[in-house]
């Protein structure tokens, strides 16, 4: 008998279409608002994380530009270098090292330091 009254009533359906309103629109902005923070974000994200896989593959690159460097040094350099065509000769691999005789621990250690 009270819900009969309640539908018929035109004040209820006013009153309940009001409230119905003003609870979906700050739902509604809420939700527009958050897919937009949440792609912003999303884009920052990817941005930062390719910037600093740049960062990493420029650095990789150079510290792998100093290695070839080195080894074309080392393969130069008459104290270092063995005639690998011969086989396994000791006595190169020897005079291989013979140059490095001089290091010192606190030579090495200073080095380091």
């Amino acid at each position: 008998m009270l819900l009969e009254k309640f539908k018929k009533s035109f004040v209820f359906k006013r009153f309940l279409i009001s409230y119905v309103s003003i609870l979906l629109i700050p739902l509604l902005l809420s939700l527009i608002v958050f897919n937009t923070s949440f792609t912003v974000v999303q884009k920052n994200s990817v941005n930062s994380t390719l910037f600093l896989l740049n960062q990493l593959k420029n650095f990789i690159d150079s510290k792998m530009e100093k290695i070839d460097e080195i080894a074309i040094k080392m393969a130069y350099d008459s104290k270092t270098s063995v005639d690998f065509n011969i086989g396994y000769a000791p006595k190169k691999a020897h005079q291989m090292f013979t140059g490095f005789g001089s290091i010192t621990i606190t030579s090495v250690k200073l080095f380091l330091i």
